[in-house]
């Protein structure tokens, strides 16, 4: 699966060698080191080396003293990881090569229960055993206050790269660092050449000296480098796999109130597979050598558990029989005519609205204060596809090309590429309420096809980008078409389409409320043209283009379409000159005569329909300007359209200067202080430059210092 991973991005980026001889005599490759707890060797560690490329893993475990000791077969970056129960995984990676053939690793484990949790959002850092950060192209750091965009995918619409490496025109989802360690790892088996490296001259070692630079071409005539890339590639590669766990070893959950809960049953299922090679089937159909395409496919199917309490009425209260009730601080439920304010017993008159909702609140199943519980699952379903067709043009075979260089001259490179991807989302989740009647489900569906031509001419590169992303997010009740609750309470003014039924919102001052599902359709498109330039010379590496986007939404989404229902005791407590007395009247007994305090609805039949354009042109100049300085420098402007409605379906206010007086306002329409308004009834703001600039300065050997400003 990673040598199928590695395949697609390093076709879909660009490659070249020269001519090597693999080594006859490859070195003996060795891992070694020691697992400590503190300061205590750990006996008994589970330790593995996981070839980042191959996915090969070798297995130990730790002698009395700690000490371990794998002897992989090959070369390459591996990933050692640590594991004990109890104990918190721990992992680093290191490098072997020709030149060397031993690498020591030595870990610290923790304790689980002591490891420490990561921030809400924090980022994972990886360390690689002696590597120094160096102004090199192999660090990539962003500078501080600037976003790291050459490796996003949006590459191509931001002003300025500030990783340190050569602006990229181009990016297939694959970090650039990625690919280069898969040309180092190659590199130390013999299978690629070494000379020229990847470093040479230019950033800390940077990218390539002088001359032609290093451009790998995959395929191609002649070579031996050549001919094993081309193979790798001619012959299709994938991987499959499935994974499932489940509540088969659960313990009972704990119970509550002393009540036993049953153990939720669920299941969950993980399973994918992932293809790539030379778009060819035998006997039938056969695009030849220039033509590779990429599938990958992954499914997730399974539920998780679910459990919810609630504080229910019982069933003397949901019978309008009060006697037994007390308030939280133990004092006995008064209740008093809403009417008169006379006092009324403890008992009421079921309305005949109350009776349609009733059935929507649960009898209580176990005793205390939460006296209701449900358990259940969540499921999710969840499918991601990705398919990719490439072609190249050009003579002898496949050539898809990336410049690996720094400095120097590329002339003489000509190549392009055409390439058309196809991607997809579709996942569906359900949602539940504490009250088993009451749930449903949002279903998200993504599609996106793109398609991107790059050609390189010498020292010139051109990547045109076209892309059309369509994106819907619907969310149900299980109501929704189903049953009009709110007509059949004879409650007036709420929406009646059908997508909108469902049961109020009840909300209640000691019990807990009654909330269904909102439902909502949310539907965008967006239309992407993109264009990026590069160009190299000498020490500059730049980078100009711009992207035009037009974005559609359409919505359907009511807040409070079906009402919402406050009762707090208000209505049946005793009255005083200020007001309701406290400790009198009941929620519930509110609710049992329909005499909410407060009443809200807000709903509309309609649909609304948005559009807006935006567009954003960029240049960005990165300047190796000695072996340990660079500066990253560039300019951005960006346009973004207001949204407008297409039926003119929204409204405005135009204020008089003080705001002495408002008037409302459409589309389009003179207002009365402030002139004519446009169909966005909101202008927009074409002020908007980005000057950025960075820079990068190695005084010394381990020292890196890193500067940068830029206005956002």
């Amino acid at each position: 699966m990673r040598v199928a991973g590695w395949v697609s991005a390093l076709a879909l980026c660009s490659v070249s060698i020269a001519q090597t001889t693999p080594p006859t005599a490859p070195p003996s490759f060795e891992i070694h080191g020691q697992i400590k707890s503190g300061n205590v060797p750990i006996p008994g560690v589970v330790v593995s080396a996981k070839n980042t490329l191959t996915g090969k893993a070798y297995t130990t475990s730790t002698d009395l003293q700690g000490r371990y000791t794998l002897t992989p077969k090959s070369g390459g970056r591996y990933v050692v990881r640590a594991e004990m129960p109890a104990f918190q995984p721990m992992t680093e990676e290191v490098l072997l090569n020709a030149a060397k053939p031993s690498g020591e690793v030595n870990l610290q484990i923790i304790l689980a229960s002591r490891a420490p949790t990561p921030a809400p959002g924090g980022t994972n850092v990886t360390r690689t055993p002696g590597a120094t950060d160096e102004l090199s192209s192999t660090t990539d750091a962003p500078l501080t206050g600037m976003p790291a965009m050459a490796s996003s995918t949006e590459a191509t619409s931001e002003s300025l790269d500030v990783s340190g490496s050569n602006g990229q025109v181009q990016d297939f989802g694959r970090n650039i660092d990625d690919i280069r360690d898969r040309i180092e790892e190659m590199r130390a088996r013999g299978e690629l050449p070494n000379n020229g490296g990847i470093g040479g001259g230019g950033f800390g070692g940077g990218f390539g000296g002088g001359g032609e630079g290093n451009v790998i071409m995959i395929g191609g005539r002649g070579g031996a480098g050549r001919r094993n890339l081309g193979n790798l590639l001619a012959h299709p590669h994938g991987a499959i796999f499935f994974s499932t766990s489940g509540s088969l070893f659960n313990a009972e959950p704990y119970a509550l109130n002393q009540t036993p809960n049953a153990n939720t049953d669920y299941s969950n299922y993980r399973f994918g597979a992932t293809i790539g090679g030379l778009l060819k089937v035998p006997h039938l159909f056969d695009a030849g050598k220039s033509t590779f395409f990429f599938l990958n496919l992954f499914a997730t199917r399974g539920n998780t558990p679910f459990q919810a309490f609630a504080h229910v009425p019982t069933l003397l209260e949901r019978n309008g029989d009060f006697s037994q009730s007390t308030l939280p601080g133990g004092t006995p439920v008064q209740l008093f005519d809403p009417v008169t304010h006379a006092a009324m017993g403890t008992s009421v008159a079921l309305s005949p609205q109350v009776q349609a909702l009733l059935k929507f609140i649960p009898l209580p199943n176990s005793a205390g204060q939460q006296n209701f519980s449900t358990t259940g699952t969540l499921g999710t379903h969840a499918t991601t596809g990705a398919f990719r067709i490439m072609h190249s043009f050009g003579g002898g075979g496949p050539m898809i090309m990336m410049p690996l260089g720094g400095g120097g001259g590329r002339r003489g490179r000509r190549g392009s590429n055409l390439a058309f991807g196809l991607n997809f989302f579709d996942s569906t989740s359900d949602q539940r309420s504490v009250f088993p009647q009451l749930g449903g489900a949002t279903h998200t569906f993504g599609l996106n096809g793109n398609a991107i031509y790059t050609v390189t001419r010498g020292a010139w590169t051109n990547s045109t980008r076209v892309s059309l992303n369509l994106q819907r997010i619907d969310r149900n009740n299980l109501l929704a078409g189903v049953e009009n609750v709110a007509l059949e309470a004879g409650i007036a003014g709420t929406s009646q389409a059908p997508g909108d039924w469902g049961v109020p919102d009840l909300s209640f001052s000691h019990f807990t409320s009654v909330t269904d599902i909102t439902p909502s359709a949310v539907h965008d498109r967006t239309l992407q043209f993109a264009d990026t330039v590069g160009w190299t010379r000498g020490k500059h590496n730049v980078r100009f283009g711009g992207d035009y986007r037009h974005q559609w939404t359409a919505m359907h989404s009511n807040t409070n379409p079906r009402g919402t229902f406050i009762f707090t005791g208000a209505r049946t407590a005793a009255v005083s000159a200020s007001g309701p007395v406290p400790n009198t009247g009941y929620d519930f007994a509110d609710f049992l005569l329909g005499l909410p305090q407060e009443t809200t609805v807000q709903n509309s039949p309609n649909a609304f329909s948005f559009q807006a354009n935006s567009y954003d042109f960029f240049v960005t100049d990165d300047w190796r300007v000695f072996k340990n300085l660079s500066v990253n420098a560039g300019l951005r402007y960006e346009y973004y359209g207001p949204f407008t409605e297409d039926s003119g379906q929204i409204v405005n206010l135009d204020a008089a200067p003080g705001f002495t007086a408002v008037a409302p306002v459409f589309p389009g329409a003179l207002g009365p202080f402030t002139g004519t308004f446009p169909d966005s009834l909101v202008r927009p703001d074409r002020n908007n430059f980005a000057p950025r600039i960075g820079l990068a300065w190695r005084p010394l050997e381990k020292t890196v210092v890193r500067a940068g400003y830029s206005i956002n």
